[in-house]
Order: structure tokens, then C-alpha cells, then sequence
């Protein structure tokens, strides 16, 4: 059986979302992965994930959407959740920090402690 990264890179990013104190509704939205709610707020996060390692030391993700592969925007969501499907670890991002159609993250800087920060910042200060 095939495994389907984009979705297990749902179900990661929805866990940690959850995980710290939000609730995490998956979306059938188009250009929507997951609505995080708290109180009153209410994030729309694209998930990006990926399983694989360029050569051993970086992840890369295609931030892009669309077939004409454009850079995603404010109109599209509000954070990207990058999700590192081998680790189970995943690197937050407001959408306006996103401006290219390729990502890519050094392996060593995925961490519970970049996890948390990007959290904060993605999340707490939208």
C-alpha cells in the first residue's frame, strides 16, 4: 500500500496543533488543509509535507499551489505547516514568510525547540 505523505503531513500537523492547546478540524476547503480554532481565533493552515532528505541534510518542500505553481499568499491561508513526515516534526510559518515556490529546511534545525518557536510565532503573532 502506497503511503499518502500529504495526508499523513495532515494528521502530524493537526496532532501538534492540538498538542499545543488549540483544536485542529481538518478542511475540504480548496488551498485549506486544516482550520486551527482557540477562543474567538481562527488560523487557516496549509500543510506542505514532505518524507524525503535532499542529499541526507535538508528537507525541501514545494510551497506552491496550483498548476501554475504560484507562491501561496494571505488570500490562499495563513500559515503553512511544514511537516518533516519522517521525524513527525513540523515547522510553522505566517504565509507572508513564504514567498518562493520551493522551501527548504537544514535537517538539524527541525527540532521540538524550532517546532515550539515557529508555533508561537505563526500562531500567537497573526
Amino acid at each position: 500500500m502506497k503511503v499518502d505523505v500529504g495526508r499523513v503531513g495532515e494528521f502530524i500537523a493537526a496532532a501538534r496543533i492540538e498538542m499545543a492547546g488549540w483544536r485542529a478540524v481538518l478542511a475540504a476547503a480548496d488551498g485549506v488543509d486544516l482550520v486551527a480554532m482557540r477562543g474567538d481565533r481562527v488560523v487557516r493552515v496549509q500543510v506542505k509535507a514532505t518524507s524525503l532528505l535532499i542529499d541526507a541534510t535538508r528537507y525541501r518542500f514545494s510551497t506552491n499551489r496550483g498548476s501554475d505553481r504560484r507562491v501561496l499568499s494571505p488570500d490562499d491561508c495563513d500559515v503553512v505547516a511544514l511537516v518533516c513526515t519522517d521525524i513527525g516534526r513540523c515547522i510553522f510559518r505566517p504565509v507572508q514568510d513564504v514567498p518562493v515556490r520551493t522551501t527548504t529546511i537544514p535537517k538539524r534545525s527541525v527540532t521540538a525547540a524550532a517546532e515550539a518557536a515557529s508555533f508561537q510565532k505563526s500562531f500567537e503573532e497573526i
